[in-house]
């Protein structure tokens, strides 16, 4: 009786235990939830190649995936409004890989930041493509600095050229601004 006796407050007192055991709380956001958008579009799809950069006020990098079936359908479903020559032009180049190149700003401050600024981009993969983008509205430029929107996004690459592509190629970006000289820079983008 004693034995039992024993075993059952034993028992009463793990199961009190056990109870007052503190839950733990999941405080974790879910993956890619905070992060910036170059984490979530890296992890959606497969990565071929990646290439970083930075400078004293400025972090870049772009990412080079290759064209799917499922991206091309999401195209021509973009495109389903427009003139179909444009999309046949597309078609025709038999894109095999697609670029997004992000720069984010990691310097103080920049103060205040024009409507349409007069800054202007120029990113360039010799041999390979070349793509330019200047007077960004506000909301965009700060968007594409804070990094949840890329300076350039899917710039697509022929089959022809794709073979320039490799560890090797290095890609530069060319800013300039007359009014922001924190956007007077040349920078280069490396295999990572």
């Amino acid at each position: 009786m004693k034995k039992l006796s024993l075993l059952l407050i034993a028992m009463l007192l793990l199961s009190a235990c056990a109870k007052n055991e503190p839950k733990e709380i999941n405080n974790t956001t879910p993956e890619n939830q905070n992060t910036m958008t170059t984490d979530k579009v890296d992890n959606e799809e497969e990565v071929l190649y990646s290439y970083s950069g930075q400078n004293e006020n400025f972090e870049a990098r772009a990412v080079i995936k290759p064209v799917t079936e499922e991206y091309l359908k999401s195209l021509a479903d973009e495109n389903a409004g427009t003139s179909s020559d444009e999309l046949q032009k597309i078609m025709e180049t038999n894109p095999v890989y697609r670029i997004s190149v992000y720069l984010t700003y990691t310097g103080d401050s920049l103060g205040e930041i024009p409507d349409i600024s007069d800054i202007s981009f120029k990113i360039s993969l010799p041999n390979v493509f070349d793509a330019a983008t200047s007077q960004l509205d506000k909301d965009t430029l700060v968007k594409t600095l804070n990094g949840h929107e890329p300076l350039v996004k899917d710039s697509l690459i022929p089959e022809d050229v794709s073979a320039n592509i490799n560890e090797e190629s290095v890609i530069t970006i060319n800013s300039s601004s007359a009014t922001m000289p924190e956007f007077n820079f040349d920078m280069e983008l490396k295999a990572n």
